[in-house]
């Protein structure tokens, strides 16, 4: 479990904390203010820290240093992939004048566990001779199991069964490794028994989709409740989306000890099927699933509010702004309507007012 991200001049944000909660977490803003860089940044310290190794008794257990290489060594490697920049000194803020100075490096330090006593800090130098260097300001604190998180990208991914995975080992990648990650995630076999705590989800998915997604030599198809089944890239990209959460619930890939990014799930679904999708969140929260989402979709927020508010739970929200040529100030809260103004969110209700302005006018005549 991701408990804090604290991060200093890193791509859009000068000096920002994020204080995630177990249960639902959902970062909003407008398009740049850094939503997706959040995710995928959290994202890639956590695959460095399920996969570094733990103390074990033996004499051949890694010592601090040679873990903290480690750590550091995949740490490069996992931020060169999530992002593809041009040298990881791109992912250093920019002043947002010239006139400023340069800024020299950017920090950030990821807390984990139940306790947030486990820690990964790294910086990344904006004036290093080596394009590519990350340091670590503090000996890496890696102590509890941990699980590898999943990521679900704004594209659907399906459709693109099993040839990205081949593509992708061969040539230089066109998509960042949230999609190649996903695709490995998906090509595990299903359990034989789902645990308990995700039926309810399962059956609920099911009926959204309006079917069951099977997996065959590595592609998919979407099985009908009534006729024949169908090949997935025929199948409507809603549903698509719906069957990649379906599908990583039943193969035990995404279960209460996995951490789920997903970034935009409102693409590509009706209202219905999000109203469905806001409710399906809610129980996986419910059942210790922790969540983190990226959205601008004034639609969802308020639907989770409104399960918030019928089921006495809570959502942890993230409000991200920015003014031009400014970094991107964050704002936490657990009540929808205590976050500030968001450019998204206001564009959405301002149309809604021009909407019922015109259809007043309709009426007068």
């Amino acid at each position: 479990m991701l408990n804090r991200l604290h991060v200093q001049n890193f791509t859009v944000f000068a000096d920002a904390t994020f204080e995630f909660s177990p249960g639902l977490n959902v970062i909003v803003g407008t398009n740049g203010t850094g939503k997706s860089h959040v995710l995928k940044l959290a994202y890639a310290a956590q695959v460095v820290y399920a996969g570094a190794p733990r103390e074990v008794p033996d004499v051949y257990a890694p010592t601090e240093e040679s873990t903290d290489v480690l750590v550091a060594v995949s740490m490069l490697s996992r931020l060169d992939e999530v992002f593809l920049p041009n040298g990881l000194k791109q992912l250093v803020r920019r002043p947002g004048s010239p006139a400023a100075p340069p800024v020299m490096r950017a920090t950030v330090r990821a807390s984990f566990g139940k306790n947030a006593i486990d820690a990964i800090a790294f910086a990344i130098a904006g004036d290093a001779p080596r394009n590519n260097s990350v340091l670590l300001p503090e000996p890496a604190t890696i102590g509890e199991p941990a699980q590898r998180p999943v990521f679900i990208p704004a594209k659907e991914m399906l459709s693109l069964m099993p040839s990205i995975i081949g593509l992708s080992d061969k040539f230089t990648p066109l998509l960042d490794s949230t999609y190649t990650d996903l695709a490995r995630a998906l090509v595990g076999p299903l359990l034989k028994t789902p645990p308990p705590a995700i039926h309810a989800v399962l059956n609920s998915l099911g009926q959204a989709m309006q079917g069951t997604i099977q997996s065959e030599n590595g592609r998919f198809y979407l099985l009908p409740k009534h006729g024949e089944r169908l090949e997935i890239t025929l199948v409507a990209e809603g549903y698509r989306k719906l069957g990649t959460l379906a599908y990583l619930l039943a193969n035990g890939t995404l279960n209460p000890d996995t951490t789920l990014y997903w970034d935009e799930p409102e693409a590509n679904l009706n209202p219905a099927l999000l109203r469905e999708l806001a409710s399906l969140l809610m129980q996986l929260a419910s059942q210790g699933f922790q969540i983190i989402l990226a959205t601008h979709s004034l639609f969802i927020l308020k639907e989770l509010h409104i399960l918030a508010h019928e089921q006495k739970s809570t959502v942890r929200y993230f409000g991200l702004s920015s003014q031009p040529a400014e970094p991107t100030q964050v704002i936490q809260c657990d009540n929808l309507e205590q976050l500030p103004d968001i450019v998204a969110l206001d564009a959405e209700l301002d149309q809604s007012d021009r909407f019922q302005a015109v259809l007043d006018q309709e009426d007068a005549h």
